[in-house]
């Protein structure tokens, strides 16, 4: 090649790589901008729209501008446009009765400087989009937590028995698009020699990672942070006041989920121990049987100790499940579970 070629070649690297390294800073320098546009009514104390201008002068707001209407007063709104260099949200305010400050989402006083230098900064941070929208659970928005529930919903592809729950958690990180933080006060306890005694192979990672880390009292806790991205915080249980739990609520009847559930056998379960029945019915049902540790050793349920007989000439599984369940002492009860993706499994706990 010749010196001419390699220093055109080189020539155009060189474009590329600035080309694509001035895409990327004028990509992060790209920010939220927020205008405050407060609409007083004609014929207004001048006084009082001078003290609103003072006040929100002071709340982080890019540009602030209060003017009479003398029109009809509108409601509050936001304008959302696009320019080279951000995200801009021009939020229209109402002073309305009372001297009140009226912005979408809220309603404000003169003394409330913090709540709205607070509302602006969230704005500013996440867009009125999310701001702005309610929060139904770990302070998520409503399309947040279905985002999750979907990113928790790739099956376990590896055998979980015998394995320890730190063990799990590194299988899951591998596969998930999640960040997974673990509280320094839960570091201890999850690099720990205990390994699980349930089968989880196949059930998805949001329920496999609950009830993994169940008995050693620790839960998934989602937790984003004003402007960042969302996270999966591993902690002690008793540091929280909600966490992600092992599996939901059946969305159909437990005879869909379950077919085999109504099917009738003859039944001969003679002094056998609850340790050696259940993974009988299992094998039989084909779905994961999961058992909740934690309430099993407060209580004293000991699989081994409890003894069953159940006898009928039809019965079905249902009822069987029923039945062996009830002659447990101390009392255990049990539910059929979905993961997130709607597969089923049985929950065992003791009461």
């Amino acid at each position: 090649m010749s010196r001419l070629a390699v220093n055109a070649l080189s020539l155009l690297a060189f474009t590329l790589l600035l080309g694509i390294s001035c895409q990327s800073m004028a990509q992060q320098g790209r920010r939220n901008f927020v205008e405050l546009e407060i609409v007083a009514q004609a014929g207004g104390p001048i006084l009082q729209n001078q003290e609103w201008l003072e006040i929100l002068s002071e709340v982080g707001a890019d540009s602030v501008r209060v003017r009479q209407d003398p029109g009809s007063p509108r409601r509050p709104n936001i304008d959302k446009s696009e320019t080279p260099s951000g995200t801009s949200y021009r939020i229209t305010g109402l002073i309305v009765s009372g001297n009140r400050l009226a912005l979408p989402g809220g309603t404000f006083s003169k003394r409330d400087t913090t709540r709205i230098r607070e509302y602006i900064t969230s704005i500013r941070a996440d867009g009125a989009e999310t701001a702005l929208a309610e929060k139904v659970a770990f302070g998520l928005t409503a399309q947040q937590l279905v985002d999750l529930h979907t990113q928790l919903s790739t099956p376990c592809e590896n055998s979980t028995l015998h394995r320890r729950p730190a063990d799990v958690l590194d299988d899951v990180r591998a596969r998930s698009p999640l960040t997974f933080v673990i509280d320094p006060s839960a570091a201890g306890t999850l690099n720990g020699d205990y390994q699980l005694e349930d089968q989880m192979q196949g059930l998805s990672h949001g329920t496999v990672l609950a009830a993994a880390l169940r008995p050693l009292g620790l839960v998934l806790a989602p937790r984003r942070e004003q402007g960042q991205a969302l996270e999966i915080v591993i902690t002690d249980v008793r540091r929280v006041e909600e966490h992600w739990p092992v599996g939901w609520p059946l969305e159909v009847r437990p005879s869909q989920a379950i077919p085999k559930l109504h099917d009738r056998i003859p039944v001969r379960i003679r002094n056998y121990t609850m340790a050696a029945t259940l993974p009988a019915i299992q094998s039989a049902l084909d779905v994961p049987f999961l058992f909740d540790r934690n309430s099993m050793a407060r209580s004293g349920v000991d699989l081994e100790d409890i003894r069953i007989n159940v006898e009928s000439e039809q019965l079905s599984y249902q009822l069987i499940l029923t039945r062996v369940v009830s002659q447990a002492r101390p009392r255990m009860d049990m539910e059929i579970r979905a993961d997130e993706t709607g597969k089923p499994f049985v929950w065992f706990w003791a009461r």
